[in-house]
């Protein structure tokens, strides 16, 4: 995931400028140059869940399938935007509800999401030397594979 473009700090004071009546989403966006949509999302999570709603959580959030479904009726059934829904669920991006929508669309299960911690997480880089090392054993490894198979064949060849 890339780093946040603009900082929580900033968010809620961009949200907080246009609840205290500052200007409008235009006005505002045109101030701080941002795009007119960001605005509307930040005071949308402001609302909804006040300052925490911009700081970030650690690691995947687990979502449930019957939460999806919620959610996805209310933009599909309800009306409510992907935006409106997002903010109010404290869903991290619109790609994900999108997702969901795709699915829910295409009748498929919207299944349960319990992510394991650790699982997702990339492995330590290897040195060069541990790579070199690695591939002769593998080397090895397929030397002893194939003396292995030549005697069997011996044997079987012996036995007749």
């Amino acid at each position: 995931m890339s780093k946040p473009k603009y900082s929580p700090e900033f968010k809620i004071m961009i949200a907080e400028a246009y609840l205290n009546g500052e200007g409008g989403f235009q006005c505002i966006a045109n101030k701080y140059g941002v795009g007119v949509a960001s605005v509307q999302f930040w005071v949308r999570c402001c609302q909804h869940h006040g300052k925490s709603g911009f700081m970030k959580k650690p690691g995947n959030a687990s979502y449930s399938s019957d939460f999806k479904r919620e959610c996805v009726e209310a933009v599909v059934i309800e009306g409510f935007s992907v935006n409106e829904v997002i903010a109010k669920y404290d869903i991290p991006c619109r790609s994900v509800l999108q997702r969901w929508i795709q699915v829910y669309n295409a009748n498929r299960e919207l299944k349960d999401y319990k992510p394991i911690r650790g699982i997702y997480m990339a492995g330590r880089k290897t040195s060069f030397e541990e790579r070199r090392e690695n591939m002769r054993l593998k080397r090895q490894l397929e030397e002893k594979d194939m003396v292995v198979e030549l005697l069997k064949k011996v044997k079987e060849f012996e036995g007749m």
